[in-house]
């Protein structure tokens, strides 16, 4: 585990947390594959019950780097794909993924949550599928995303790239609890004590197949979903709205 993933295992949990504050824990390639390479290649122990995965600093996570996406000579499909890689990892997981949202879930940061398996967001958390202001297309996360909120939400959200709130959130089945930071908290703890008095094997097998019965295979959707973003940050809307954000960010 390297600088950009804190890690603790303790009573039983295995806490994640995205840290790279300074940039609200945007996805970047290092970002990727360290959680990629957790849930691919953990071996679980039978004593760990659940995973707790949330963000250092002010945000959960504000979606993929710009900057990365910007660099020609960064950005790569195999990068798309270690990301849609990682999504499908976490769905997959055996073990319950707890995600905690704070501050701001955008773009990429709500692919993890789509994924996990319980989403705890504090109140005031923004939510954001800010692909097309950018010039963008959601092809790599809305497999996940329509998964867990349907396709007249998804289209709502994502065709109008209009912020939302956390009630909205819980509304359309995105986030299960929320509340105030000490009632998050609250919440948190009591859901894990109850994942521990369960069976872990009987919460793995049924989380594998309520995930098979529910949806097709997402290898039918995903070479086309990387084939769509790697072409739409290429177009010159894409490039200038994103220069244009770089910049603006760098004035404030």
């Amino acid at each position: 585990m390297n600088d950009f993933i804190k890690m603790k295992t303790e009573n039983e949990i295995t806490f994640l947390k995205l840290n790279r504050p300074e940039k609200r824990n945007a996805l970047n390639p290092e970002l990727i594959n360290t959680l990629l390479s957790f849930f691919k290649e953990s071996k679980w122990d039978p004593p760990v019950k659940a995973i707790v995965l949330s963000g250092e600093g002010k945000a959960f996570c504000s979606g993929a780097d710009l900057k990365w996406m910007n660099d020609e000579s960064a950005f790569t499909s195999k990068e798309m794909e270690n990301l849609f890689s990682l999504f499908e990892a976490i769905m997959s997981c055996p073990l319950p993924v707890i995600s905690f949202a704070h501050g701001f879930a955008v773009g990429g940061g709500l692919g993890l949550l789509s994924v996990s398996d319980v989403v705890i967001a504090e109140e005031n958390t923004q939510f954001r599928f800010s692909e097309t202001k950018l010039g963008l297309i959601p092809s790599v996360i809305s497999p996940f995303v329509l998964r867990k909120i349907g396709l007249s939400h998804a289209k709502f959200l994502m065709l109008s790239a209009l912020p939302f709130s956390t009630k909205q959130a819980q509304q359309i089945g995105l986030a299960h609890f929320i509340g105030s930071k000490k009632e998050c908290d609250i919440f948190l703890q009591k859901i894990l004590e109850n994942f521990k008095e369960l069976d872990p094997s009987a919460v793995s097998k049924t989380k594998k197949w309520l995930n098979s019965a529910y949806a097709l295979p997402l290898s039918q959707v995903k070479k086309e979903g990387v084939s769509l973003i790697s072409e739409a940050r290429k177009t010159d809307s894409a490039r200038q709205r994103i220069k244009n954000l770089l910049e603006n960010s760098k004035r404030k």
